[in-house]
């Protein structure tokens, strides 16, 4: 994704995409950075997200000022939720869009959805195997949905909550829900 910034001065001078610039080098003027390179890298203007992450990722757009002469360089974020969608052969949890794992209140219900990326590839006896930390949150419910799907859960001695999708020719998708209730805030 490239990176785009725009810049306002006191004098009412305003640029509406300073990377755009044809006279000087967005460059001179600003640099992004991310403090999660593993998560999402920046190069130059270039963001790639290459990792999910449980919350936001500020993305930092900050003035520059090459010479010195002013040491006061103003700066903003954005913040970006780092979500992918799983690789082929891969599972993942949480939304599809925004944050895996939106904020909860203790004892809020969160919805985790489950989608694996076969490509058009029957699940034949496939095991998803959820571990979670109970400090965190507590298992409700693990919903065997719409698929022909048998589900197992367990809160002793670690708790955790299986999947299994068996004989299912016809099966190319999985999408499932599991029900937690945080047992502290999510944020």
């Amino acid at each position: 994704m490239q990176l785009r910034a725009r810049v306002f001065f006191d004098d009412n001078t305003r640029f509406d995409d300073v990377t755009e610039l044809s006279w000087i080098s967005w460059s001179l003027l600003i640099a992004f950075s991310s403090p999660l390179s593993d998560v999402i890298s920046v190069s130059g203007r270039t963001a790639t997200l290459k990792e999910n992450y449980w919350k936001t990722v500020n993305i930092k757009v900050q003035a520059l000022c090459p010479s010195g002469a002013i040491t006061l360089r103003p700066s903003t974020l954005l913040g970006v939720a780092a979500n992918l969608d799983p690789q082929l052969g891969d599972v993942d949890l949480g939304s599809r869009y925004g944050l895996q794992f939106p904020a909860r209140a203790k004892g809020e219900t969160l919805s985790v959805d489950i989608r694996v990326n076969s490509f058009n590839a029957k699940l034949v006896n496939f095991q998803i195997v959820m571990r979670f930390d109970s400090t965190e949150v507590r298992a409700t419910a693990c919903e065997a949905g719409p698929l022909n799907i048998s589900t197992h859960f367990s809160a002793q001695p670690e708790p955790f909550c299986h999947r299994f999708v068996t004989q299912s020719p016809k099966t190319t998708q999985l999408n499932q829900t599991t029900q937690l209730k945080p047992t502290k805030p999510l944020n």
